[in-house]
């Protein structure tokens, strides 16, 4: 199981939720709460607590630390005592020093900060690469622009669109949650050293000291623990953000069907599809991130709900739902983004194919020029629609074979039409020229594009 965890991870996620950055980032947080009594005076001993401060900023947690602290945890009981324990004699305090260097905090005044910290380094993480997918996205709208593609509603022919306007509806929406996601972000930049039950048994000054220290601010209210609703808003927008990676690989796996294939994921010369097939190329990267998405999703609704079960000041539910889900949802959401852009930038794009798909269903997809045509020359639109629906019908007939007859020579042929409009007219209602998006320039205009 952990090897297939592994398999979805980055570096980058792994080293900041390795167990050895837990204490490295807890070990700073303690280290600022005990600078910041030093500089305020509310120590017995100034010199004792100096030299404790210069022994903890030497010390760098590795993996053997992590297993001393592991042990004496199955011995206490309590993994952030242990870790305490651990830094007398790591750091080789003295008496005194051992005495005056966690007083009157309490764990989640170490660990809540400290998981903060790493939550933060995460985020930046992530914004690196989706800033990435961003300009991907906006580059690859902008060589699409007028890359006309039939859009769907339903799964079935509409009316036309571009492929780039399609991309740039990607990046929109990436843009407005990574805006999001920043804002939250920064609301989420808090620390607490409010001690057990959040009524500071060391001063509130102490608390805004160490947080400025680490470059947060001062919770506004808490108890045991940070309130866990704003660590939901957070996860709330890495769910938005996820379920539209879903969509838009969803997205792509469609478009990569073989009776569409109007795009296709890069596929290597020694990659192999399918033990069987050997003709196969599967979009697996897509399919990938579709799978992911859909657990990230979860990882998210355990976090939110178990912050229901909070009783009074502190409870420990949400403690074995937040170790294991906030790494692997950092984990999965900074590999799937980068799985996403590696796809996107890779992408084949297939214009013949976008134009050669507008045509299959003989013309059909002309029906309302046509009808409007009618309706300008004094028939009923009710009257003009069913007329028009009708002829669609007979151009566009699944279940008859030989049904090949374009909608432009089926309504030369109608008489009602005949009496209406010239073949001219009736040409003129199927030129795709005419029916091209007229507002792609203005569509494109309301964003910051880059100057050509």
């Amino acid at each position: 199981m952990l090897e297939n965890i592994k398999r979805y991870s980055t570096k980058e996620m792994t080293k900041i939720w390795s167990d050895e950055n837990k204490w490295q980032t807890m070990l700073q947080v303690l280290i600022a709460v005990l600078e910041a009594r030093v500089e305020l005076k509310l120590v017995s001993n100034k010199r004792v607590a100096k030299n404790a401060v210069k022994k903890l900023k030497k010390l760098r947690m590795i993996k053997s630390d992590v297993k001393r602290i592991n042990i004496i945890e199955e011995i206490i009981r309590h993994d952030v005592n242990a870790f305490l324990d651990h830094l007398v004699i790591k750091a080789e305090l003295t008496k005194l020093q051992a005495a005056v260097y966690a007083q009157k905090i309490t764990s989640y005044d170490l660990q809540d900060t400290g998981n903060i910290l790493r939550i933060q380094n995460s985020h930046d993480e992530i914004m690196k690469v989706l800033r990435q997918l961003s300009a991907v996205l906006l580059r690859m709208a902008l060589e699409h622009k007028y890359t006309l593609e039939m859009g769907r509603t339903h799964a079935v022919h509409a009316e036309l669109i571009t492929f780039g306007s399609k991309i740039l509806g990607w990046y929109a929406s990436l843009e407005r949650n990574v805006s999001r996601l920043e804002e939250a972000a920064e609301e989420l930049r808090v620390g607490k050293i409010s001690g057990a039950v959040g009524m500071y048994p060391l001063p509130p000054e102490v608390e805004a000291l160490a947080c400025k220290k680490l470059g947060l601010r001062p919770v506004e209210h808490s108890t045991q623990i940070i309130p866990r609703d704003i660590y939901n808003n957070y996860f709330s927008i890495i769910g938005n953000i996820v379920s539209e990676f879903q969509r838009w690989s969803m997205e792509i796996r469609n478009l990569q069907r073989t009776e569409i294939l109007e795009v296709q994921e890069f596929f290597s010369k020694e990659q192999k599809g399918s033990v069987a097939m050997p003709h196969k190329k599967n979009p697996i990267k897509s399919e990938n991130v579709s799978g992911m998405c859909i657990m990230i999703r979860n990882f998210i609704n355990a976090l939110i709900e178990v912050s229901a079960e909070n009783w009074h000041e502190r409870t420990l539910d949400n403690s074995v739902v937040e170790r294991v889900f906030w790494p692997l949802t950092f984990s999965f959401t900074h590999f799937a983004i980068k799985r996403f852009k590696g796809v996107v930038e890779k992408m084949f794009v297939y214009p013949e194919k976008m134009l050669k798909n507008i045509e299959i269903t003989n013309g059909a997809f002309f029906s309302p020029v046509l009808r409007a045509a009618l309706e300008d020359k004094g028939m009923p639109r009710q009257d003009a629609y069913t007329l028009c629906k009708e002829l669609a019908f007979q151009a566009f007939n699944p279940h008859d074979p030989d049904s090949e007859e374009h909608l432009r020579e089926i309504a030369k042929k109608d008489e009602q039409i005949k009496e209406l409009l010239t073949d001219e007219e009736i040409d003129q209602c199927f030129d795709l020229d005419k029916m091209k998006p007229k507002h792609i320039d203005k569509i494109f205009s309301r964003f910051v594009l880059p100057e050509e």
